[in-house]
């Protein structure tokens, strides 16, 4: 009877071993999965922002010193037309930008920021274009 008592012992302690290391073997692949599902996410997550910034700096060089604000200021002081063409093509790069950054998908914070870029922009092309009539209705008076 012992015995028999010590082979049920024994085949429930099997039992117990075997559900324990399928139990473990089942969890290590899932946290394996839900590592490389973490990995992936973090590598979308650091490639989608490292591309914001890159955008946000080209936005800076395109808009800020040497771009279209310093041409603008340019154009109104000299009157030169080269400004004027300068003005144009950074307004055009700094909306290529602005709608490179939307495509990547924005925050509503990321959304006003870029509400208010965008009317900055707007504001700058409607203003460069009074400033090319002035300056040819100038041109023409001086001739």
């Amino acid at each position: 009877m012992d015995h028999l008592s010590l082979r049920k012992l024994s085949i429930i302690i099997l039992i117990a071993l075997t559900s324990i290391a399928f139990i473990h073997g089942y969890s290590s692949i899932r946290v394996a999965e839900q590592v490389d599902e973490i990995q992936q996410s973090w590598s979308a997550f650091r490639s989608q922002n490292n591309e914001k910034a890159r955008l946000i700096n080209s936005l800076y060089q395109v808009v800020g010193y040497g771009g279209m604000i310093h041409n603008f200021k340019n154009y109104i002081l000299r009157k030169d037309f080269s400004h004027f063409v300068k003005v144009e093509r950074s307004m055009g790069a700094a909306q290529a930008v602005v709608k490179q950054y939307i495509a990547l998908g924005t925050s509503p914070t990321e959304k006003l920021v870029l509400s208010d870029i965008q009317s900055t922009l707007d504001h700058y092309q409607q203003a460069i274009i009074l400033i090319r009539d002035k300056v040819a209705k100038i041109a023409l008076v001086l001739r």
